[in-house]
Order: structure tokens, then sequence, then C-alpha cells
């Protein structure tokens, strides 16, 4: 089949089921291609082509899914790009930015919009009321924001008073309003326990914060059942300052009747002066021409410290005096007191009165008090020292050794090398044997 260029455009029209309806400038009947004709069909043409043009714009600028959007629908009158503009300015011209609900002090409730143009920036606000008409608000205009902050505390009743029990929990709510310049605050106080509101704050001294880590608090009496003997009350001891004497002993008690554990820390002193003689005390013979004294000693006749709980003394005798200074002790408080004896300080005799200065060691274990006594006149100041101390003494032979007759019980005199013995003296027999040496063991 040849190909032929003809000077026409040639279409077959057909209709919405494909059937042909006729043919047109095929140039073998039918219309002729006068110019008129070609003009109608120019302007059908570019009628059909500013058609697909519009469409096209409705169509996104990619696919979406591989596939184009076709279901958006056809314009019968697209807008020219005047009244989009113009559109697009009357929007900007009116924005609602807020709206608001407001009050004045009549109660009523007004919606406050606030709008602003874009174009200019100008801004205007407006008030209608709840139905939306025009509304122009009273005095006292505020809004109904929340402008208040709620802050609360919870404390614990420890005594009654107006509106509230010992064991009540009660709760403070502070309301604080910011809307102002100034912001206020105003309390409430809440019985927790009763869900009421007290007319008053309670007093201070009524209440106490309550512990928000155990979340209660017991208040009012307990009442615990202990087994019987058990104490009631506790007591924490002031054990005072290392080196000075404490008023406070902590002891520990075994058994009922049980001696409490000596549990003292620290070695104790005490210090006077004596310048004068006792003149009041009595004194009495007892087994073995032991003294035995009672009452209470002249004004600045002695010296005396408490020795409960301690094993030795130490008395020591200084300064300017002359008289008779007697050491004693008492295991009843102080009621009756007996001589004291004790070593001479580096020396090995036994003392419990000293006319001179001098330092005695003595045993305290079992006393109660511990004295120095004067017995004699005194004339000048004896400087007085007593120590106590845990520290329990060597043990020492303070009595002589004596040997008596293992038949009569009669005693043994011992004489110095230069008195001759008499016969009234008790003979000592010593009985002495031969040294026996076997002299055939030696070489």
């Amino acid at each position: 089949m040849a190909y032929r260029e003809r000077p026409y455009q040639q279409f077959t029209p057909v209709d919405d089921d494909g059937n042909i309806i006729g043919s047109a400038g095929n140039g073998s009947g039918g219309s002729n291609a006068t110019a008129d004709n070609q003009a109608t069909q120019i302007t059908r043409e570019t009628q059909i082509l500013n058609a697909i043009a519009t469409l096209a714009l409705q169509f996104p600028s990619a696919p979406v899914g591989d596939r184009l959007k076709v279901d958006v629908p056809a314009l019968s009158d697209p807008p020219t790009n005047t009244a989009l503009t113009q559109i697009l300015a009357a929007i900007k011209a009116q924005i609602d930015v807020a709206s608001t609900v407001w009050t004045d002090n009549s109660g009523a409730f007004y919606v406050r919009r606030d709008l602003v143009n874009e174009s200019n920036g100008t801004a205007t606000v407006s008030f209608t009321d709840p139905l939306g008409n025009a509304a122009t608000p009273g005095s006292g205009l505020r809004s109904l924001s929340n402008n208040k902050t709620t802050l609360t505390d919870f404390y614990d009743v420890l005594t009654g008073g107006v509106g509230y029990s010992i064991g009540d929990l009660l709760a403070r709510i502070a309301i604080i309003d910011t809307s102002t310049s100034t912001p206020t605050a105003t309390f409430i106080w809440l019985n927790f326990s009763l869900g009421t509101i007290l007319s008053a704050a309670p007093t201070t001294a009524n209440i106490e914060s309550s512990n928000e880590t155990i979340g209660a608090r017991q208040v009012g009496t307990w009442i615990i059942n202990l087994p019987t003997g058990a104490a009631i009350s506790a007591k924490q001891p002031a054990l005072g300052t290392a080196g000075s004497a404490s008023t406070d002993v902590l002891t520990f008690q075994g058994i009922a009747g049980g001696i409490p554990l000596n549990t003292i820390s620290s070695d104790i002193n005490t210090t006077g002066n004596i310048t004068t003689a006792d003149l009041v005390s009595a004194t009495v013979i007892g087994a073995n021409n032991q003294s035995i004294i009672t009452g209470i000693p002249t004004a600045n006749s002695s010296v005396s410290i408490s020795a409960n709980g301690y094993n030795s003394f130490l008395v020591q005798v200084a300064g300017t005096w002359t008289g008779t200074l007697q050491s004693e002790v008492s295991f009843d408080g102080g009621t009756i007191w007996y001589p004291g004896s004790g070593f001479l300080s580096g020396t090995s005799y036994t003392v419990n009165s000293t006319t001179n200065n001098c330092a005695i060691k003595g045993n305290a274990t079992d006393a109660t008090n511990v004295r120095v006594r004067a017995t004699t006149a005194i004339t000048g100041t004896a400087n007085i020292r007593i120590n106590l101390s845990q520290t329990i003494d060597p043990i020492t032979v303070r009595n002589p050794i004596r040997l008596f007759d293992s038949v009569s019980g009669v005693q043994a005199s011992i004489k110095p090398a230069n008195i001759p013995a008499t016969a009234s003296d008790t003979a000592l027999v010593v009985t002495t044997g031969a040294s026996k040496c076997d002299r055939t063991n030696f070489k």
C-alpha cells in the first residue's frame, strides 16, 4: 500500500461502543476541506487540547504507587489565577488566632476572639455571647482560665482542739492565685479524718508535721504488756569526760538480787587541806584492839572520797604541818570507819597513821569510802590527795612470820644474835645429819 500525504487531516468518528459513525476529511465525499471547514476543525481540536491541559493539572506530579491518581473530579469551570489570588488575600485578612472564655462582675460569660491580619499585622479583638451574638462586656472583665495553684501539707494532731481530736490527720491547703500582678495565697484547714473544714487554723503546739515516709503516726497512750520484772523506763547514761568523775555509771544487772558488774572506766582522785584536829568523832575498841570510829568529823579535819567499785587507794600527804594523820576506810557508806593500813611507798613498812609527809598505798576492795583524818592537834596545813584505782596491787605479806611448837602451841622466840638466850625462851630444835659420800664413785 502506497503512502500519500494529504493536505488535510482525516479522522473517523465513532460512538461510545466503537461503531463508526462516519468519516470526515477523506477527500472522497462528505464535507469539503474548505477554509471554513478547516477553521472549525482547528477550533474543536484546540478546545480538546485545552481540556486535556486543564485535566493534567489535577494529576500529581509523581505517580502514587506507580499509578496516576484519576479519581479527582474534573472542574467544570476552573478558577482563574486572579480568583485564586483574591481568595488567598481574603484568608490572610481574617485568621482566628485564639478563642477564650471571659466573664465580668455581672457573672455573664463572653467568648473572646483574637484575629490578626497577616497582610498588615493588624490585630482585632471581638466579644460574643455563648450563642455567637456580638456582646460588650462590663466592668471587671477577666479570663476564666485557671490561674490558681494548690499546695497541701499534712499534720498529726497531738492535742485536741476546735474541730479536731488526738490522732486526727489535718491537711493545710494553700491556694495561690497568680492572676494578679502580686500573687495572693488563701489557706484552708481540712480535717482529713472527718472530711470537714476547720473554722480556724489549729494551735501550732497541738500538731506536728506528718512523717511522709511512714505515712501515719501513733499518738495518745500505748499499752504494752511486759513480762514480770521488766524495766518500764530507760535512761541513756552520761559517761562524762575522760579523766573526770561521772555521776552516771552504767551497770548490768544479772539475776534478781545479783551483784552489778563493775563498769567503771577510769581512775579518780580528790584533794583537800587539813588544818585542825577532829574533836567530834568517837572511837571505841573492838577485837584485838581494832579502832572503830563513828560520827561526823570536825570541819577541816578530814578529806574523804567515795570508793565504790575501786580496788586500791593511795594517800599522799604534803605541806608544812605537825600532828598525826590517820588513813581510814568505811564499808557502809561512811557511817562506821576503820583504820586503813597501807605500805609506805618504796619501803617495807606498813602503817595506818603518819606524823610526816608520805605516800601510803592501801587496799580499797569492798570499801565504800576512803579518808584521811587528823587524830591529834594540827599546826600548819597538811595538803592531802587521795587517788582511787581499779588496779589490784600485788599480794604482799604484811604480818611477820611466827613459829609455833606443834605440841604445846607455844610461839618460838627469835632474838638478834647479840642478845643471849634465857631459860624462859622457847627452844628451837634443828636436826641435822652427817653427809655421806661414796668415794668409790669418784675418779
